[in-house]
């Protein structure tokens, strides 16, 4: 049935004009866009620290769990299961490794779905909050469907996105409780984080994968590509929680800036970090150590930079400048 209601799209699709394709492909793919997580990550120098790492947190939740779930069960994409569904071109080069769960429809569900349920607090004017949950509410639906409509993922793909999302949302907020709730929480956090990404690596490093050959006799999915993507996710892991124990118990850097000019310093030289150290370290450290390791030790300095070091860096300037006045 899931082959039937991609044809169906299709042929919805195949009637529509070229640019809303491409504005299609272009709308679901920004929750995969690498600037996604200098965003992140100004939502927590910035504007509210909580919300930045809950953010972080149903994300990278999310991702790992979606890069388990395809690696072990090996799905692959609509097209190659039967060659009537031809995907979109435009959405083709982001549609890469196997197909279930779909990964854009958990990203999407992760950010839009913490920032719907976000305002929800009595704090916030009822109008605003309103119009905002439904905004931002709407999004993860409207980019599971994108990507039907797209042709790159079935319904079941996208329905079991939706679920994992949603659940890294409901186990992020209660996360957040229990590690506000005693001091040593974090680093009970960061133990385990790092034990389930060194099992995650094992895993999907030792498990089978199927070899099923392309009629040029090319692997239809490279398994060692595949598992880039988990090496990138376990690294992601690890450097969130380590960074998030060390912030929490030596940094502790203040909810927002003092000033403005001072917001502007925290996300302009953050985010010039970041893209540094994705630009110019990332592939330093493949060569170094390979894609995989490479990967694992890229992003996780990535997130070690953006949830303590960056916050360090900043908060001696700011204890700096005010000792000057």
């Amino acid at each position: 049935m899931d082959i039937d209601i991609l044809l169906f799209l299709q042929g919805i699709r195949e009637a529509m004009p070229g640019w809303l394709v491409f504005a299609l492909a272009e709308f679901s793919d920004i929750v995969v866009n690498p600037a996604v997580y200098v965003v992140l990550a100004g939502v927590y120098w910035c504007r509210d620290k909580r919300l930045g790492s809950l953010l972080s947190l149903n994300i990278i939740a999310g991702v790992g769990i979606n890069q388990l779930l395809k690696n072990t069960f090996c799905v692959y994409r609509p097209w190659v299961r039967d060659p009537r569904v031809v995907p979109a071109a435009e959405a083709v080069g982001e549609a890469t490794g196997y197909s279930f769960p779909s990964g854009h429809t958990v990203q999407g569900t992760a950010q839009f779905g913490t920032l719907a349920g976000w305002f929800d607090g009595e704090d916030r004017p009822l109008k605003p909050r309103r119009g905002l949950r439904v905004f931002f509410g709407t999004l993860p639906f409207l980019i599971g469907f994108s990507r039907n409509l797209l042709g790159v993922h079935t319904p079941q793909d996208v329905l079991a996105g939706l679920a994992i999302g949603l659940l890294t949302i409901w186990l992020g907020r209660r996360l957040l409780v229990w590690l506000d709730a005693r001091e040593r929480n974090d680093l009970v956090f960061a133990g385990a984080c790092c034990a389930i990404s060194a099992a995650m690596l094992a895993y999907i490093s030792l498990k089978s994968y199927p070899v099923d050959l392309a009629a040029d006799g090319s692997l239809l999915v490279d398994p060692r590509l595949m598992m880039n993507d988990c090496y990138s996710a376990a690294g992601t892991l690890a450097g969130f929680s380590l960074g998030f124990a060390w912030e929490r118990h030596r940094v502790r850097f203040a909810q927002k800036a003092p000033t403005p000019a001072l917001a502007r310093f925290r996300f302009l030289g953050g985010g010039s970090g970041m893209m540094l150290l994705f630009l110019g370290a990332r592939p330093a450290l493949y060569a170094a150590l390979g894609p995989h390791f490479g990967r694992f030790a890229a992003y996780g300095l990535l997130f070690i930079f953006a949830i303590a070091i960056w916050p360090a860096v900043f908060t001696a300037y700011e204890r700096k400048a005010a000792s000057l006045y």
